[in-house]
């Protein structure tokens, strides 16, 4: 969960709330004694970014949360020596925490349960050679747009979302998808894919005309990456993604990476 400020130095009261759990523990243990990060805290003191307290949350995702916390300070511990491989990760890390953030209650322990997985997967693999190279398709991918509807109005900006996050598994990813269209119509996916050849390919369930009912995995859809830049959701089937979006949505297209630090409104 994220920290909010709980320290009467001002340093750290000014850390302690740009420091999410598992993204920058070095910096919030600046302000705590050591072990702190796995004792349990005042309700008042944590909360998600829908502003949920974390007493709130089930038990096993509050440990799930400190678990991450000791497998994430391993892994800066391994990756000492190599600053550049650091700064990605930090960056990935950051991207998943919005994703945490925008998940419903009853699928973070399984989120969770990925991330931890490839942090300590990680952690024992040497640092990487090429990590740019790497880490380049992971992340966060969308806009931010704005929410209109056909009587004229528009109301206000939300996020169109895609997130690309490691699973611990090699050669999958976990595609989460959260877009908005005109008219309040949008599209939700959760799926993991399977890396070929460069490109992620994900099996979805499509509506079949003929039998007039859905046929599970029957959608071959490929995601192409301009590493660091976009990303292609491609429909090479011709696939129908009413299973995923409203009448007005759609899955396919292009997504451009979102800029380091844009933070996540809904």
């Amino acid at each position: 969960m994220n920290a909010r400020a709980v320290s009467p130095r001002r340093g750290c009261r000014r850390f302690a709330r740009l420091a999410p759990a598992g993204l920058a523990l070095v910096l919030f243990n600046f302000c705590a004694s050591p072990g702190a990060a796995d004792r349990p805290r005042p309700c008042e003191v944590w909360s998600d970014q829908r502003g949920n307290p974390a007493c709130t949350m089930p038990a096993d995702v509050l440990e799930a949360d400190r678990a991450l916390n000791r497998a994430w300070r391993a892994l800066l511990d391994a990756r000492a020596g190599a600053p550049a491989e650091v700064a990605l990760l930090r960056r990935e890390q950051r991207d998943w925490l919005l994703r945490r953030d925008k998940t419903m209650r009853d699928a973070l322990k399984d989120l969770y349960d990925e991330r931890i997985a490839y942090v300590e997967s990680l952690v024992q693999q040497r640092p990487a050679a090429d990590p740019a190279r790497r880490e380049a398709v992971f992340g966060r991918y969308g806009e931010r747009v704005r929410r209109c509807y056909v009587d004229g109005t528009c109301a206000g900006w939300g996020d169109s979302d895609v997130f690309i996050l490691p699973t611990g598994k090699p050669g999958q990813a976990r595609v989460l998808v959260d877009t908005l269209f005109f008219n309040g119509h949008s599209c939700t996916l959760d799926e993991v894919g399977t890396m070929e050849d460069g490109h992620l390919v994900v099996l979805l369930d499509s509506w079949d005309a003929a039998r007039k009912a859905f046929v599970e995995k029957s959608c071959r859809v490929r995601i192409a990456f301009d590493p660091g830049r976009s990303l292609v959701i491609e429909n090479p089937g011709g696939c129908d993604s009413s299973a995923y979006c409203g009448t007005r949505g759609s899955l396919y297209g292009r997504y451009p990476r979102w800029r380091a630090g844009t933070p996540a409104r809904r």
